[in-house]
């Protein structure tokens, strides 16, 4: 289940919606209208030093088109109708958050959008001219996520549909935090040479990074319109137990992926660009990262260490899943997991454990007929005291993620390194189901 799918990297503004524009090209102050893009695309393209192959052009584009867009966008991602129901069941949610994807669909939980990168057309499409200086920022990452798409074919490097094909969810996560963390990397050091003028160092760039690290240092940057994407986390639903900067901007762990995908993307593409552009090239071209681990630990991606894969029995044909329908089955990977902690307020109690994080496989079911609920979770991990770790911090999370009501029936299992939770169903149902889910199969990695 990817939590973040779709096509479009969009951009969300701070403000209400001023005014209608009609699908025109933008006129700003200039003569001709593409001065302003076609100077910051010379100029990426001198950072990049990789050329344009064909200009970018940039149009406006109405509230009312936007709104179209992005009402898609949640319909495609909630095809079943259960997307809030899988999201709770993971943990992704607190107790006291809700999710509506239809809530896009109201014209009162739109965003303001400054602009974004549209690969279907190849064009940067304004929802709304802001200052000069944030909008030629603008330009610079959506102009960048062009360049990215005309060497590196985004669509096929990010497909839609995950687990017909080669990706699981954690690693397309993977790939967009490479696609976002390139971007923003690109845009930092275009504004520190051309904003700024001074020349983008590695001691420069690493001091940027370094800060960007520090606690809290990320909020100024996520609210900027310029680096915020509100396909990642647009407005549905409301919260009473996180604070927001204004209202109805949604569950935490929305925010959390868009953090994610900026900070710790750009972290690790500095740390590839260490060794130049031509090792970027990889990400894109020889290997991928194949696990948000790998992004959040680059040394495991420089080393080639993948995570085991987790192949669950047949859930189709055994009997004791024939009286539940099956919601969700993917991987939640390193970042989700940590979210899912930071969503319920119990971070520290995770130690080195997510550091130790070695694969992991789902499965989300609703009982056909009701509404009970269902989660297999099998977790691998590096060492022992790494899934003793994560197995004692899930076991205090229980008790806050179910804060609202009573606990659904559920076992642990730990042994050796792999943790195997059941959770929800019929109790008398739990010993058979953690046999059964015990007896996912783990794939070493062949590479």
């Amino acid at each position: 289940m990817a939590h973040a799918a779709g096509r479009k990297w969009w951009v969300v503004g701070l403000a209400a919606a001023a005014g209608v524009f009609a699908l025109v090209y933008f006129a700003g102050g200039s003569r001709d209208p593409q001065e302003t893009p076609r100077r910051i695309q010379s100029q990426l393209a001198n950072i990049r030093g990789l050329p344009f192959k064909r200009e970018v052009i940039v149009q406006m584009q109405s509230p009312e088109e936007f709104a179209r867009s992005i009402q898609a966008e949640a319909q495609r991602l909630d095809r079943s109708g259960d997307y809030e129901k899988v999201t709770r069941m993971l943990g992704l949610l607190a107790s006291d958050e809700t999710l509506n994807i239809k809530e896009v669909e109201k014209p009162s939980t739109m965003k303001t959008v400054d602009g974004y990168y549209d690969p279907d057309s190849g064009r940067v499409l304004l929802v709304r001219k802001p200052s000069t200086d944030a909008l030629d920022l603008l330009y610079a990452r959506q102009l960048y996520h062009a360049l990215l798409d005309q060497h590196f074919d985004l669509k096929t490097y990010l497909p839609e549909h995950i687990q017909d094909g080669a990706l699981n969810g954690d690693e397309r996560f993977a790939r967009k935090m490479v696609v976002e963390g390139e971007s923003l990397y690109a845009s930092v050091m275009w504004s520190m040479r051309y904003q700024n003028g001074r020349e983008p160092t590695e001691t420069l760039l690493s001091a940027f990074v370094n800060k960007l690290n520090e606690k809290d240092q990320m909020e100024s940057l996520v609210a900027t319109p310029a680096f915020t994407d509100p396909r990642i986390s647009p407005s549905l639903g409301n919260t009473r137990r996180v604070a927001r900067k204004e209202p109805g901007d949604g569950p935490l762990f929305l925010s959390e992926i868009a953090r994610g995908m900026d900070r710790d993307g750009l972290t690790f593409v500095h740390a590839v660009h260490w060794k130049g552009w031509s090792e970027v090239e990889k990400l894109y071209k020889d290997s991928p990262p194949v696990s948000t681990e790998q992004v959040l630990h680059p040394e495991k991606w420089f080393a080639g260490e993948h995570p085991v894969k987790i192949q669950w029995p047949d859930l189709k044909t055994n009997e004791l899943l024939e009286d539940w329908e099956l919601l969700a089955e993917d991987v939640l990977g390193e970042l989700q997991w940590r979210i899912v902690f930071k969503v319920h307020g119990f971070s520290p109690l995770m130690g080195s454990a997510p550091g130790g994080w070695n694969g992991d496989r789902y499965a989300v079911f609703k009982r056909r007929g009701g509404n009970d609920l269902l989660m297999l979770m099998y977790t691998a991990w590096d060492t022992e005291t790494a899934a003793t770790e994560f197995a004692s911090a899930y076991r205090v999370l229980v008790k806050e993620k179910y804060t609202a009501g009573a606990p659904p029936p559920m076992r642990i299992l730990e042994k050796g390194r792999k943790v195997v939770i059941v959770e929800g169903g019929d109790e008398s149902s739990l010993e058979s189901l953690m046999r059964f889910a015990e007896g996912a199969q783990e794939i070493a990695p062949t590479g």
